[in-house]
């Protein structure tokens, strides 16, 4: 078990680095070009039984990330493996969490790189911002907005509930329970009123010059306009993703969100993953 000396400063590590790369403590931190400021290579690839891999070969220093995650745990996948070169781990190779849930307790690196990606996707004053200016009272989130806050800071719907019970103690463990019943893809399915099991992205004004990375097939709300075929509108108010590429697309609220779209489970490197597909 790492000590807490450990622990607070692979946290504190993480704060530093986000600011340093001009991300605010209370805004979302876009994990992928924090890792391309960080002059690492970032690659997605097809690997069924693994979550990542930070590799560290004479000049390589690359970050894997597994095509066939879901969004929220590919990005805080992209954040643990980027803590394994930040804290001069060398190379890992991180098995899907099922697998390596037994292995965790006396793992120091692991549970280090753990709190580092927390610290680095959802600190206390960005969680904190998510619901504050929304509105939405911190110790009773209902389903649907603690999904909207959890797509806002790029994690997974139960990564944020966990860390509201765990770490931030603001709710109870029978309010976790009440959160977790309620799958993501019900809340999806509510937000566009139609059945999916894809992202749907609820844009607000905290929207404002952030970055969303989608795939094709994932649903938007809250934007009036886009300004090419990459999001098409498939009824008022709701739009689709329908090609690979990068857009902006102005806010209902006011402002505008850049959104990025990739192809489903995208292979390769991270700089070819938005571009359009050729004709």
């Amino acid at each position: 078990m790492a000590s807490l000396e450990l622990f607070r400063a692979a946290a504190k590590t993480a704060l530093k680095i986000r600011t340093r790369a001009g991300y605010s403590v209370a805004r979302p931190c876009d994990v992928y070009q924090l890792i391309l400021r960080c002059r690492l290579e970032l690659q997605f690839f097809a690997v069924l039984t693994l979550e990542g891999i930070y590799l560290e070969d004479g000049n390589t220093r690359r970050i894997c990330v597994s095509a066939f995650r879901p969004p929220g745990r590919q990005r805080f996948t992209a954040a643990h493996e980027l803590a394994h070169s930040v804290l001069s781990h060398g190379t890992k190779v991180d098995t899907i969490e099922e697998l390596r849930e037994c292995a965790r307790e006396d793992d120091v690196d692991e549970q280090l790189a753990d709190m580092f990606a927390t610290s680095l996707m959802m600190p206390s004053s960005a969680v904190h911002s998510g619901f504050r200016f929304r509105n939405i009272d911190l110790k009773k989130p209902t389903p649907a907005q603690l999904y909207r806050v959890a797509t806002w800071l790029g994690v997974g719907y139960s990564t944020l509930g966990n860390y509201l019970f765990y770490s931030m103690k603001a709710i109870s463990s029978q309010q976790l329970k009440q959160l977790l019943r309620c799958e993501p893809k019900m809340i999806k399915s509510e937000l566009i009123r139609q059945q999916t099991t894809k992202e749907v992205f609820e844009f607000d004004a905290l929207w404002n010059g952030e970055r969303a990375h989608g795939q094709v097939g994932d649903f938007f709300t809250g934007i009036t306009t886009v300004y090419d075929d990459v999001l098409t509108p498939v009824r008022d108010g709701v739009f689709l993703a329908n090609a690979p590429g990068q857009t902006t697309a102005a806010l209902v609220s006011g402002g505008t969100v850049e959104v990025n779209i990739s192809r489903q489970n995208y292979i390769g490197f991270y700089e070819y993953r938005y571009l359009p597909e050729e004709n």
